[in-house]
């Protein structure tokens, strides 16, 4: 099983301790995004900040290359508490459910 850990920001190389292979990306261009995608088909379980998945999240909607038992985590960036995926999973289920969905924080 490969993990690996993909963020903007450096402190993503924390995940080395789990055995991962870190990638740091400072600049996100197509050819960036390509070899993100690269990446991303080689491992079993992805780690990626939310800053950055919000940036390629457009790029892995095409995607068609991963296996049904890839693990894929987003993770809250380090200056951050809380992720927003919360809310964009709220969306997700309301639209298959067919009702708005309300939740408690």
């Amino acid at each position: 099983m490969s993990i690996i850990a993909i963020g903007e920001e450096c402190s993503i190389e924390v995940y080395k301790i789990i055995g991962a292979k870190t990638f740091c990306i400072s600049k996100i261009n197509n050819n960036t995004i390509n070899t993100l995608l690269k990446l991303l088909e080689k491992g079993n379980v992805i780690i990626i900040e939310e800053s950055l998945y919000k940036k390629i999240k457009s790029s892995l909607k095409g995607l068609r290359s991963f296996k049904r038992e890839n693990i894929f985590i987003v993770v809250p960036s380090i200056g951050r508490r809380e992720t927003e995926r919360l809310k964009e999973l709220n969306e997700i289920l309301s639209l298959a459910m067919g009702v708005e969905l309300k939740w408690v924080r």
